[in-house]
């Protein structure tokens, strides 16, 4: 059982990420600044920020590029912004329209990775190089 006297935010999705041991297991969400907190099972919190990142962004954390280590990914209107684990952006995109939902993330049967997003009426499907899938932008 844990006992831990740090918080974590609440209000936004709250990602796990197991370590080898508790002191690298924590819990990590944004808040309503656009920082990212990481609250670890040894109680230990730690507070990351972004630079071009806006206070109202949509966050998920997730192995985009494939090489085993979670990176951060942000929405915000139009924005999409991909950050590495030690915070250097690895992809950036701006749409035509708002993005409207949460960047969904997917592991395909080929174990490569995609992102998902959707805004107002297009659904697109993005690889880790960055490219649009082959088929989309979808029309839903």
């Amino acid at each position: 059982r844990l006992s831990l006297s740090n918080k974590i935010p609440t209000g936004n999705a709250i990602y796990l990420k197991v370590g080898n041991d508790i002191n690298k297991t924590f819990l990590t969400t944004i808040d309503t600044l656009g920082n990212i907190t990481k609250l670890f099972f040894n109680d230990k919190k730690e507070i990351l920020t972004f630079e071009g990142v806006a206070t109202q962004a949509n966050f998920n954390f997730y192995d985009y590029n494939g090489n085993n280590s979670n990176d951060y990914i942000f929405t915000w209107e139009n924005n999409l912004k991909i950050f590495d684990s030690d915070k250097k952006e690895i992809y950036s995109n701006v749409f035509q329209e708002p993005v409207t939902h949460l960047p969904l993330c997917f592991k395909m049967a080929d174990k490569t990775s995609k992102i998902g997003l959707i805004n107002a009426n297009k659904i697109y499907l993005i690889n880790k190089k960055g490219v649009i899938e082959e088929g989309f932008t979808l029309v839903g």
